[in-house]
């Protein structure tokens, strides 16, 4: 199954935990991870969901420095700076 940031399943994962879109180690998709319940459309709205302090808080703070962005943030929308 595809979550909204990757795989969510474990044939998706490797040993070292890591799946096409996030590594080990990301604080921001650990947090997703920790957070996943609440950010699942299964269980909760998409208005709760998009309020929820990761949407909210954790993923726009970490656009805030090169080495905190998450690579996919970097690679689809870094280049859509506004002119």
């Amino acid at each position: 199954m595809l979550g909204v940031f990757g795989p969510n399943n474990s044939t998706d994962v490797n040993a070292e935990g890591e799946n096409w879109y996030w590594q080990t180690g990301d604080q921001v998709m650990m947090e997703y991870k920790k957070h996943y319940d609440d950010l699942n459309l299964k269980k909760n709205s998409m208005r709760d969901i998009l309020n929820h302090k990761w949407f909210t808080k954790i993923l726009p703070d970490s656009w805030k420095k090169e080495e905190t962005r998450i690579d996919a943030c970097r690679q689809y929308c870094e280049h859509y700076e506004e002119e």
